[in-house]
């Protein structure tokens, strides 16, 4: 009679082989387990938490100034743009000036020039070139005569542009074709008038 065969010689190894992957698996199972439960925990409590939010302050900026506007003209008279005639030779116009920004504003009265004419357009010579605005702002009165002599003229009667002008930086003289240029970053402001007066040519510059 033969041996019988020991059939329980290979399901024991493979129950100790999957008993041992078993107790291998289950303490890293355990480990997995513990650390993701840890996760959200911590999740639950950041959430629940009120956020921390560190204050930042604002970056400083100088508060721009204010920008720069051109001188202003009031109360002229002869009114502003009007056609004036004179018998006798001469004429007086005057009016006030004021700068929103203060300082000292520059004056200028030029015949004839807009458009340029490089024969006709003159500078005129004035008493009153600049004045120096008090510091409560109030506005200066300017006043000039302008007489045959300030414009280019033929015999009899003629007419001109009479342009005063006032900026705030000083008027600049290397323009050729531009006599109320201003140095940068200067603004003017001018009023113009027509004037019809008799003059000679003698009498004329």
């Amino acid at each position: 009679m033969g041996t019988q065969a020991d059939i329980n010689v290979r399901p024991a190894r493979r129950h100790a082989a999957r008993g041992a992957r078993q107790s291998g698996f289950l303490p890293l199972a355990r480990l997995l387990l513990r650390t993701s439960l840890k996760l959200v925990f911590l999740f639950v409590v950041s959430s629940a938490a009120p956020a921390c939010v560190l204050p930042v302050s604002p970056e400083f900026q100088a508060p721009p100034g204010a920008p720069n506007a051109a001188p202003e003209i009031s109360n002229p008279n002869p009114l502003f743009g009007t056609s004036v005639a004179s018998i006798t030779g001469s004429q007086t116009f005057s009016f006030l000036v004021t700068d929103p920004n203060g300082g000292e504003l520059f004056m200028r009265w030029v015949a004839d020039a807009m458009p340029y004419n490089s024969q006709i357009s003159r500078k005129i010579s004035v008493t009153t070139n600049s004045v120096q605005l008090p510091s409560n702002d109030t506005a200066q009165p300017i006043s000039e005569t302008i007489t045959c002599h300030d414009v280019f003229t033929l015999n009899g009667f003629s007419v001109h542009q009479i342009i005063a002008a006032v900026a705030d930086k000083p008027f600049r003289d290397d323009v050729a074709n531009d006599l109320l240029a201003v140095q940068e970053p200067g603004k003017k402001n001018i009023i113009p008038w027509t004037l019809t007066m008799p003059c000679l040519s003698a009498m004329s510059q």
